[in-house]
């Protein structure tokens, strides 16, 4: 009530008028090498959950108050406690509030799902899911820390789909070790992804490019490919996660000039494609046709 929630409140082309975010839980117990939540300086991995009474509380009010037709869940890792959630869904249904739901959580995750579980998301209003997928590289998937497979990324993107829900997909490339053809490889997987998604608005969610971030694994071994770290918060606050360029020297000094050329035309490309993707108003002949673009650029 001490927030004007106006200006919290989103329209979303995926059927929300006014979405809001909340928290089920904090924290993630895994490990990916470049992720804050496992950093030595400020570790984030212990998981610890809001009780059932408490989510419910926040969806009513969110509801009842402030008229939100669709809740974001925020967690850092969700669905660890997939049985508490279902629980709070069938609460919130049964109390009369209709409201739709969205998350994103790991892959592995969504893939120890059982068959009921599936259907139990669907039937109590879930309709968006997202998850990471970060490459298409084994190699950097590894490096990473991300602890899953291709495989893994291509079965979860098929139960997305055999269940209908609206996708979306994060992708991290500029990592120090990653090359051009492991970006080739990623590029390759977003062409299938978006293949797949064409229903989804925006599947291809953010291409982000990697920055290095103090007490995690990939931070040092940034250091070693020539990186060095900012003394003041002022130099932290010239980083820019999009204009690699402008600041490729300072952040990413691993990347060469020509490998920056072709990173720069495969962001053009994949946004391009997303940009395209728009659910029931998405022109297939014109996604195909960017897919084929970035197709191309693949080949090269």
């Amino acid at each position: 009530h001490l927030l004007d929630m106006e200006q919290y409140a989103r329209k979303l082309i995926i059927g929300a008028s006014r979405e809001f975010s909340l928290w089920a839980s904090r924290g993630c117990p895994y490990r990916c090498r470049f992720c804050s939540n496992a950093s030595e300086s400020w570790p984030n991995t212990k998981v610890r959950f809001h009780t059932t009474e408490h989510v419910v509380n926040d969806i009513k009010t969110l509801v009842n108050e402030y008229g939100a037709d669709l809740i974001t869940f925020e967690d850092e890792n969700f669905l660890m406690n997939a049985e508490q959630f279902i629980e709070i869904l069938k609460i919130v249904k049964r109390d009369g509030i209709s409201v739709k739901y969205r998350f994103g959580a790991r892959i592995d995750i969504l893939l120890r799902l059982k068959e009921q579980t599936w259907k139990a998301l669907k039937e109590y209003g879930v309709i968006a899911i997202g998850t990471a997928p970060e490459s298409g590289s084994q190699k950097i998937l590894d490096y990473m820390g991300k602890g899953i497979t291709l495989n893994q990324i291509y079965q979860v993107n098929d139960l997305l789909s055999k269940y209908g829900f609206y996708k979306t997909f994060n992708i991290l490339i500029c990592t120090p070790e990653e090359t051009k053809d492991d970006l080739k490889l990623t590029l390759k997987l977003v062409c299938h992804l978006a293949r797949t998604s064409l229903s989804s608005p925006y599947a291809l969610g953010t291409l982000y490019k990697y920055i290095p971030l103090p007490g995690t694994e990939l931070y040092k071994d940034s250091i070693k490919h020539g990186f060095i770290p900012p003394t003041n918060l002022l130099e932290w606050g010239k980083f820019d996660i999009d204009n690699i360029t402008h600041t490729k020297s300072v952040v990413r000094p691993w990347i060469s000039d020509e490998y920056l050329l072709y990173i720069e035309r495969a962001i053009h490309a994949v946004e391009n494609i997303n940009s395209q993707l728009l659910g029931d108003m998405t022109n297939v002949k014109t996604v195909q046709e960017a897919i084929i673009g970035l197709e191309r650029l693949i080949s090269e």
